[in-house]
């Protein structure tokens, strides 16, 4: 303890004295009976599994009643129970008993033939790899596919992850995504602890369901939508333009719309340092001068990819009234 709380020498022989508290400058030691102690500690234990069912939450969007944190073969475990984890890996039950208290490792094969290394590990362990998993990486990939999808640029150092009415939504807290609804100020505290889901109704009186979602399944689900937007934009673009795209990097240059296969070939085709494009975030702009253009700069912008199908959407569109039009206008076997 003298160690913890780096005390001077000196200290030690009043702490042997002690009564039942000790006042010194910036420090009060008080003793604790067992029953205190044991309060104590149980409100820490409280207090942690509190904290890992909202990480647990956060990270996989699993509700946990109780906790139990194992390491299996270096991969941090939580479960409800030990035979809810043993059960799930096949543990034979002779290797079952030395896994109830924290510290024991195990070694052994499962009963499909696995060979397993197995052990109870502390909650503040358990937490602090939890902690590892969540900040800041997965924050930051999440953040990279959300602007790339929508644009959407988040500058708060977490994010929440949310479904509206089945929707992804990526935010920066829960009072934004309540605020973006326009929640009256009473509701928005009821997103932030949100446990199952949430019924109420928007700014316009729409019926609105929000579902909180784990951390990894917004990450997956980010995913797939950008293979999916990616894919129609190559679809799009051969419809359009009839070239075929191996990737899609959609930019706008004096606002019109151009979808490159990479910002390295779209900067030698402009006569342009490679790093000078290949750095752009979706949102960022920067000017260069063309040459072969009358206009002295010209304005480059990395624009997302639900901005470009909406483009591309447009274009289509009009491509087709104009040949509905024609045809109105000249009745086949007519011309």
């Amino acid at each position: 303890m003298i160690e913890q709380f780096e005390m001077p020498e000196d200290v030690l022989a009043d702490l042997k004295d002690m009564g039942d508290e000790y006042t010194g400058e910036d420090l009060i030691i008080k003793r604790l009976e067992l029953d205190e102690i044991e309060q104590a500690l149980q409100e820490e234990l409280v207090s942690q599994k509190h904290l890992i069912r909202n990480m647990s939450r956060e990270l996989r969007g699993t509700e946990l009643k109780e906790v139990y944190a194992y390491r299996v073969n270096d991969v941090l475990s939580l479960d409800e129970s030990l035979e809810a984890m043993a059960d799930r890996l096949a543990i034979p039950q002779q290797m079952r008993a030395d896994l109830k208290d924290v510290g024991y490792l195990c070694n052994g094969t499962t009963s499909t033939g696995e060979e397993i290394t197995v052990g109870r590990i502390g909650l503040e362990e358990a937490i602090g790899e939890l902690a590892e998993q969540i900040f800041p990486s997965l924050w930051d990939s999440i953040k990279e596919l959300e602007n790339e999808l929508s644009g959407v640029s988040i500058q708060s150092e977490d994010v929440y992850a949310y479904k509206v009415n089945d929707v992804l939504r990526i935010v920066e807290s829960p009072e934004a995504l309540a605020q973006s609804l326009g929640l009256p100020e009473a509701e928005q505290a009821a997103l932030k602890y949100i446990d199952d889901e949430y019924h109420g109704r928007d700014i316009k009186g729409r019926a609105i369901t929000v579902k909180r979602v784990g951390l990894y399944d917004a990450l997956e689900q980010l995913g797939e939508q950008i293979l999916s937007q990616r894919q129609l934009i190559k679809e799009m673009v051969m419809e359009f333009y009839g070239t075929e795209l191996k990737e899609v990097y959609p930019f706008q240059i004096n606002g019109e719309l151009l979808v490159a296969e990479s910002p390295e070939a779209l900067a030698n085709h402009l006569g342009l340092p490679e790093e000078e494009l290949a750095e752009m975030r979706v949102g960022d702009k920067s000017e260069y001068d063309d040459e072969a253009s009358e206009d002295e700069q010209n304005e480059i912008e990395r624009i997302s990819l639900n901005k470009a199908v909406e483009e591309l959407q447009a274009k289509l569109d009009a491509t087709r009234d104009s040949s509905d039009v024609q045809r109105a206008r000249y009745p086949k076997g007519t011309r």
